[in-house]
This record gives structure tokens, C-alpha cells and sequence, in this order.
């Protein structure tokens, strides 16, 4: 499937979209900026992987790319990812109650909403497990098909 353009724009956009809805900071981030705000203060925040996610991506590929030669190396990274996902499946599916801190009313600064993401490990994970593999291997069969990736998983992120 990541042979194909259709293939590996389903996936990054599959893999994407319930990184943008899954509750965590960057929701209620996302959210209390909404509604305090307005919807461009929480379009601002949702781009911020755009700005913070850049660094990890080239870091968590570059290694991955370097270490795909390792057979034994890359099924673990891949049976990690792979872990890691169900994980994440699991737990979407429990419920919770969430406890929305009070924010101040003034608009976070840019600054902040970047330090935010940048501490969350969500980010880290996904790229170093799961996100990584998939854009080397869709690099590795073309250059189109690695961007397809990369865009698709943005846009199923930031929506």
C-alpha cells in the first residue's frame, strides 16, 4: 500500500486525523482558545505543528533511514509502532474525566503555544515509532510519494 499515491495518502491522512481530535493539551489548547478567542486564535494554535513538528520529523527520519539497513532493528521499531498504536486505540476508547484547567483570558503567544507542543510527548512518539518508518519507506519508493505522505498526515492533523 505505501507503493501506491492513493496507498500512502490514505494512511498519512488515517494516521492524522484522530492525532488532531484525540484529546490531550493540544486540544484543549486548541478548544479554550476557540471559544475565549474566536476561531482564529484556535486555528493558530492548531497549526502549531507546522512550526514545532519540523525538527522532529527530519531527526526521527534521518535516524530511521540511517538504521533501516538493520533488518532485526527495523522490525522492532516496527513492532514498537505497532504497540504503540494499539496502545492508542485502546485508550481512546476509555473513558475519563477530564479536568480542563483555568486559563487566563489573554491569547497565548506564540512562543508559548510552540513550547507547548514541543513538551508534549505525542509528537516524539508517533515520529520515532509509527510516523518515521512510513515516510522512509514512501521516500524510499519516490520523492512524491514521501511529500503525499508528509502532507496528508498534516492535513488530516491540522484539518
Amino acid at each position: 500500500m505505501i507503493d501506491s499515491l492513493f496507498g500512502v495518502l490514505t494512511i498519512g491522512f488515517l494516521l492524522g486525523a484522530p492525532a488532531g481530535i484525540a484529546p490531550g493539551p493540544m486540544l484543549v489548547l486548541i478548544i479554550s482558545e476557540a471559544f475565549r478567542h474566536g476561531i482564529r486564535a484556535g486555528a493558530k494554535v492548531a497549526f502549531i505543528p507546522l512550526l514545532t513538528d519540523l525538527p522532529i520529523v527530519l531527526v526521527s527520519g534521518i535516524l530511521f533511514a540511517k538504521l533501516s539497513n538493520v533488518d532485526l532493528l527495523l522490525g522492532v521499531i516496527s513492532l514498537a509502532g505497532a504497540i504503540f498504536l494499539t496502545y492508542l486505540g485502546s485508550s481512546s476508547i476509555k473513558i475519563a474525566s477530564v479536568e480542563i484547567p483555568d486559563y487566563t483570558p489573554k491569547p497565548l503567544h506564540l512562543r508559548e503555544l510552540m513550547i507547548a507542543n514541543l513538551v508534549s510527548p505525542n509528537p516524539y512518539l508517533f515520529w520515532f515509532t509509527v510516523g518515521a518508518p512510513l515516510m522512509v519507506r514512501s521516500f524510499q519508493q519516490s520523492f512524491s510519494l514521501g511529500a503525499a505522505f508528509i502532507f496528508s498526515f498534516y492535513l488530516g492533523l491540522v484539518g
